[in-house]
């Protein structure tokens, strides 16, 4: 087929564009202007800008600025880089827009501020951008887009977008057929960081590619047509759409297939078909088809892993579906004399064969990969190795093996942790979890009876560094299954609490992820993306909680903000009832809306305080953490040790030295252009600790010395029933910057129960994000029995039973029947009893007794009133371990 663009008028028109672009940044010299440049890809952006070097060396003095993935303001990011310079550069390239994460809101905000750039920035203003951004650009800053002429465009010739498109698709490739299995993951090759960002980074550039030869006429060969379906493949599973990723990796697994086989009548033969485990002769050199063709079925088989996880009735059947794959997998590799990648793959189906309990045959596959291991892997695959040996010893009630087992499982992560061993997707705080509960029960069987408690205590006080320090963001899944594991483990050993800790924190990752609608009374967590650590930045960037865009609490964060922007609010009270969601909604919600926005051209830095135990130090230290964990604004940090503070820097006798430090960042901050919003959230808690007049004062007076700072603003957020207690401080209540009123009704902002409407669309769209789809009619059913006398749905009462019906995998009115109108919320009650473990149940029933009055009302009590009160009835040493977990829940 003819091509529509020949190649040469493609070059001329390159070279013209080059040559206009020097030419806006020489007649601009001195004055701002900008420029907006169209180039939809990476390799040609960066032979441009070196072309424009050469051209422009010796005459003009180009700065490039880089847009980090989380940058809110492309205002604060210029004046950051140009802080470093002396004088202002000739012209100013502006790089990275189309990989930024909230390019919306960034675009919105240049546009409100556009005559801020006119005024400081005496120099040209190059934005590179690509075909998407610059219709948002138009679109979204039409103000800012008018100051420019018409984008200056680039294209590839149709030679260089075919080269494009397979060095692309050859380079992801190479990555997961490294030499190197150390560069492997051990389940996932997806997670290794510079696959997962080449997918997420070129994307958009291959469809465009691909669109581009399409309209010129060019059809694809199957070699690169099969290597573009996996990579979309790839994109897709990363995103979790796991049945559009089947589609293309089956897509470009039948392209290779059918190569393959033509491939081998025109050598005259067939290859053999040889098992992972048999003993052969050495194959023949590896065919780059075959080699193809074990990678897709490797990811093929991770898709139904996750089919799997996604529905648990047909769960088992999917498990065998993925075993069978990663076993076509590895003789497939073993045929094509890659046992390095069969060492990095054999690790997943072994997980499989131990989620399906088939101990023979894991026992069979655990000894094959400590034998490749020994060769081709690292201390941790070889931990794992031995870890899988000593479970299926344990089911096999071979206690001493178990023990020998688990003990060098233990020592092997040792070694990897000595050795900054790289595969930390691996959760080796987990694993030794795991094996130390192992190494107790068998020296428990074997009658070891101290030794067996001295491994459990061990793992017990190492069970908060392991959930802390393990980054799920990396392999999600598995870190999720690595907790149901190790939350069976301590149950069993009778640690309840800890066991209680470990199911909390699965269901927040579950959450956090999107894999569970509903997390039940506990607090929602900002979002995050599975399996794309290249978007995972250091400062832990997240994204709003769908349950609050889904719930209506979107237009509550808006209001939120648009409060915090205006200059006339400084302060914030936000109240509701209990169980509302005032909690979820501050970290949830607006947290992570502050943190991924600007406001105006100024970066909002969100600080939140929960404990009030010495206040003043603990929001010293959530300042602390705030300034240093974006790293953006660490050059503003300068929160000084306490022994640096002069005594004549107190603002008035007797201050403690902590408030100081914070209000001089405060005032720091507030010259710097930052908005520091310090949100006090449960602030009834303060009441609670702090009776003595003296405290009230101290803090009433800090709060006051706040709202007189440009920039600060301040939101307390507590139950309405403690409303009143705010007319304690009198500082605060006699400020004119908040109309000497606390409780003006203009400062005031309540959250409310939700309508049955928005309950609707709530559950509507939680499920569908989980695929936990449920049929309309126990939809209207759910929320009928959910809606109060007043017609309205608590969001607690919404979650907790909702939790339920997804644990019970109920998807329909006739399966919900059984349970109405209220059994669902005493089954979760008894689950949580349940968690107390056997010998505590009635003490848990007691407890939760003495906490409802006649009213059905929760009384406040001391711990000393419950005590005394149980100890007419059960052993009141229970106490201590029922209330951890029901203050835990969320419950009490």
């Amino acid at each position: 087929m003819v091509e529509r663009h020949p190649q040469a008028d493609i070059r001329a028109a390159n070279e013209r564009a080059l040559r206009s672009l020097g030419r806006a940044i020489a007649l601009s010299s001195g004055q701002f202007s900008l420029v907006l440049v169209c180039c939809n890809y990476r390799v040609l952006q960066e032979l441009m800008l070196q072309r424009l070097e050469k051209l422009s060396s010796g005459v003009h003095q180009i700065q490039k600025v880089i847009l980090p993935h989380n940058a809110r303001s492309l205002y604060t990011s210029i004046h950051l880089q140009l802080l470093t310079q002396d004088n202002p550069p000739s012209a100013l390239m502006i790089l990275g827009l189309e990989s930024v994460d909230g390019i919306d809101d960034l675009l919105r905000s240049i546009n409100h501020i556009r005559d801020e750039f006119r005024k400081r920035h005496p120099f040209p203003m190059i934005l590179w951008v690509n075909e998407e951004v610059l219709q948002k650009v138009v679109r979204l800053a039409p103000d800012f887009a008018s100051w420019a002429a018409t984008p200056i465009r680039f294209e590839m010739t149709t030679q260089s977008l075919l080269q494009f498109l397979q060095q692309e698709t050859n380079s992801l490739f190479a990555t997961v057929l490294a030499t190197d299995t150390r560069q492997h993951q051990i389940t996932q090759v997806i997670e290794h960081y510079s696959t997962v960002e080449q997918v997420w980074k070129h994307s958009y550039e291959l469809h465009f590619a691909i669109k581009e030869l399409h309209d010129r006429g060019i059809t694809l060969e199957p070699e690169l047509y099969a290597s573009l379906e996996f990579v979309f493949g790839l994109d897709n599973y990363i995103s979790d759409r796991i049945n559009a990723a089947l589609r293309h990796f089956q897509q470009s697994l039948l392209v290779w297939q059918n190569l393959a086989k033509k491939e081998n009548e025109e050598a005259g033969g067939a290859r053999g078909d040889e098992g992972v485990f048999s003993s052969s002769t050495p194959p023949s050199p590896p065919s780059l088809l075959l080699l193809r063709q074990g990678i897709l079925l490797f990811y093929i088989g991770l898709c139904y892993c996750r089919l799997a996880e996604q529905n648990q009735t047909e769960s088992r059947r999917h498990w065998f579906t993925a075993k069978s794959y990663f076993q076509e997998c590895l003789n497939i590799l073993q045929v094509a004399g890659r046992l390095d990648i069969v060492a990095g793959f054999i690790g997943q189906l072994a997980e499989v064969l131990q989620y399906l309990q088939d101990w023979e045959e894991l026992q069979t596959v655990a000894q094959k990969s400590l034998e490749l291991h020994q060769t081709y892997g690292s201390q941790i695959q070889l931990a794992c190795d031995y870890g899988f040996l000593a479970q299926v010893a344990v089911q096999q009630s071979r206690w001493v093996q178990a023990s020998i087992l688990a003990h060098v499982s233990l020592l092997k992560l040792a070694e990897a942790q000595k050795q900054n061993d790289p595969y930390n997707c691996l959760f080796p705080l987990l694993l030794g979890q795991v094996y130390y509960l192992v190494l107790a029960k068998a020296q428990r069987n074997l009658s070891e009876l101290v030794i067996a408690r001295e491994y459990l205590e061990k793992a017990t006080k190492e069970l908060p560094a392991a959930l802390e320090n393990s980054s799920h963001q990396y392999d999600a899944h598995r870190y999720i299954r690595l907790l149901r594991k190790l939350r069976s483990l301590y149950f069993e050993e009778g640690r309840y609490l800890e066991a209680y800790y470990i199911r909390q924190k699965r269901r927040s990752v579950e959450q956090q992820y999107g894999f569970r609608a509903f997390i039940g009374a506990g607090r929602l967590q900002p979002q995050r993306q599975a399996t794309n650590p290249a978007l995972m930045a250091p400062s832990g960037s997240s994204s709003v909680a769908l349950e609050i865009a889904a719930s209506g609490r979107e237009r509550d964060i808006n209001n939120l903000i648009g409060r915090i922007s205006r200059a006339d609010q400084k302060l914030t009270v936000i109240h509701g009832q209990s169980g509302v969601g005032k909690s979820s909604t501050v970290t949830a919600g607006l947290v992570p809306a502050l943190q991924n926005r600007a406001i105006g051209d100024q970066i909002a830095i969100p600080v939140v305080l929960q404990v009030y135990t010495d206040w003043a130090r603990e929001l010293g230290k959530s300042l602390s953490e705030a300034m240093s964990s974006d790293p953006s604004l660490a050059i503003y940090a300068d929160i000084k040790p306490e022994a640096a503070i002069e005594p004549e820097a107190l603002p008035y006798s007797g201050t403690p030295i902590a408030i100081v430090i914070i209000l001089q960042q405060l005032k720091q901050n507030a010259d710097n252009h930052l908005i520091t919003v310090l949100i006090f959230d449960q602030f009834e808690e303060f009441f609670f600790g702090y009776s003595d007049r003296k405290q009230k004062q101290e803090f009433d007076k800090f709060i006051s010395d706040c709202l007189n700072i440009p920039f600060v603003k301040v939101i307390l957020s507590l139950r309405e029933d403690y409303l009143h207690r705010l007319l304690d401080f009198k500082h605060l209540s006699a400020l004119e910057a908040i109309n000497n009123n606390i409780l003006d009704k203009h400062i005031r902002y309540q959250l409310n129960n939700f309508s049955p409407e928005y309950a609707k669309v709530i559950i509507r769209k939680l499920t569908e994000r989980s695929q936990f789809n449920l049929e309309p009619a126990l939809i209207d059913a759910l929320v009928e029995d959910l809606s109060t006398e007043f017609g309205e749905v608590r969001p607690i009462e919404l979650q907790v039973v909702g939790a339920q019906i997804q644990d019970e995998r109920i998807t329909t009115l006739e399966e919900y029947q059984p349970y109405r109108p209220n059994k669902l919320i005493e089954r979760y009650l008894k689950e949580l009893i349940k968690d107390c473990g056997p010998e505590n149940e009635r003490a848990a029933l007691l407890v939760l007794y003495l906490l409802t009055d006649e009213g059905n009302n929760r009384p406040f009590k001391t711990r000393a009133e419950l005590a005394a009160q149980l100890a007419e009835l059960e052993d009141a040493g229970k106490l201590e371990l029922v209330l951890d977990i029901l203050v835990s829940s969320g419950l009490v």
